[in-house]
């Protein structure tokens, strides 16, 4: 392994706090100015444009995009499946040693593969092994003894609920069974980083939350470094510390994921969120209209973002509005401890004319509001 001068780091905010408390056992993966292009009949295409950003040891980290969007190919330059074609990607262990990935000969890839599980959303399983085989496949081929192996499986059908099965077939598994059959191999060798590329996209609602919850288990006891590629916005929600939003080769994105999700920045994420968008019910948005009437009252659109401290004031919100203040939608809910969310307030006793004077006190609290319309009074 080629090994650099380990810099520090100093991670800050709400999701290194997150990781305060955990083992420290996970590696890092920094991707510096990383590019990669592939050959076509029809020329060189690009799938990477100048990556960069570091996750941190012990991080959950979340990527997500569109399909097409460069997701796997980055997430294959960290255990060198894919080697950039422009800049570097650098893998620091447990032990604080740095490998550029895309510089290592294959002896020595082979050995940093040690530190990097990965597992996939079609499972890759061996058909003809059982789930014990299949779970020691990794220390086998590493020349580890039958005590060693049998000890080390055991733990490992344990850590993910399948002791019962260790002498079935794949063919005989559920889909989430399948998928922790192939954690407990990803982690058979004690990784400091795990890859999953897709893990959950193949799995039921149900199944996925199961599969999240124990990947959290994971890194919460282990310690590891998880890099999560996907492209659902709800897994992302579900167990990362931090997301980047890949577009067309480039992160265009990365944050927190209460501060993406509260309040994106760019066009790509937006799309991303829209499907999860808390968009007005066809029967409300028919009854408001863009200019007040002679018997309409303003709507105000109050957005919590995630970026106010302490939980939201609904009084000093209603206090603002006024006597009669209706709520016609919305909700509020939490992402890593931050309210968010938007509602949706009719204000009787706010006359037209002092619509934007109200607006003014609200913003004042804060949240972000502003005036989407106007409804009929008799609602």
């Amino acid at each position: 392994m080629t090994i650099y001068a380990v810099r520090p780091h100093t991670p800050d905010g709400d999701a290194a706090a997150a990781r305060a408390a955990r083992p420290r056992h996970g590696g890092r993966v920094t991707f510096e100015n990383v590019g990669k292009a592939f050959d076509t009949p029809g020329g060189q295409v690009s799938a990477l444009r100048g990556i960069g950003f570091t996750v941190e040891p012990g991080e959950i980290f979340g990527v997500i995009g569109r399909s097409g969007a460069g997701k796997s190919t980055l997430i294959r330059t960290v255990n060198g499946l894919e080697k950039p074609t422009a800049g570097r990607v650098l893998v620091e262990n447990a032990a604080g040693e740095r490998a550029d990935v895309g510089s290592l000969s294959i002896g020595e890839l082979a050995r940093l593969r040690r530190d990097i599980g990965m597992i996939f959303q079609h499972f890759n399983l061996l058909s003809s092994k059982t789930v014990e085989r299949n779970v020691g496949l990794p220390l086998r081929l590493a020349g580890a003894s039958r005590a060693e192996e049998a000890g080390r499986v055991a733990e490992l059908l344990a850590l993910v609920g399948l002791s019962d099965k260790r002498g079935r077939y794949p063919r005989e598994l559920s889909g989430g069974q399948k998928q922790r059959v192939g954690i407990a191999r990803a982690l058979a060798r004690h990784p400091a980083i795990l890859l999953c590329d897709e893990a959950t996209s193949a799995l039921d609602p149900e199944t996925t939350l199961s599969i999240l919850d124990l990947l959290k288990d994971i890194n919460r006891r282990l310690g590891l470094t998880v890099i999560l590629i996907t492209h659902e916005m709800e897994a992302i929600r579900h167990i990362c510390d931090r997301v980047a939003v890949i577009e067309k080769g480039e992160i265009v994105e990365i944050g927190p994921v209460w501060q993406v999700f509260g309040d994106p920045r760019e066009e790509a994420t937006r799309a991303l969120l829209k499907p999860h968008a808390d968009e007005l019910p066809d029967d409300l948005s028919g009854r408001i209209v863009p200019l007040p009437g002679e018997r309409t009252v303003p709507v105000f659109a109050v957005t919590y973002t995630g970026a106010e401290a302490g939980e939201p004031d609904l009084g000093g919100l209603f206090g603002v509005l006024g006597e009669g203040a209706r709520l016609l939608h919305g909700s509020l809910d939490r992402i890593q401890g931050h309210a968010q969310g938007r509602l949706l307030i009719a204000a009787p006793a706010v006359a037209p004319q002092q619509a934007a004077q109200a607006l003014a006190r609200l913003n004042t609290l804060p949240p972000r509001a502003e005036i989407i319309g106007y409804v009929d009074g008799a609602l």
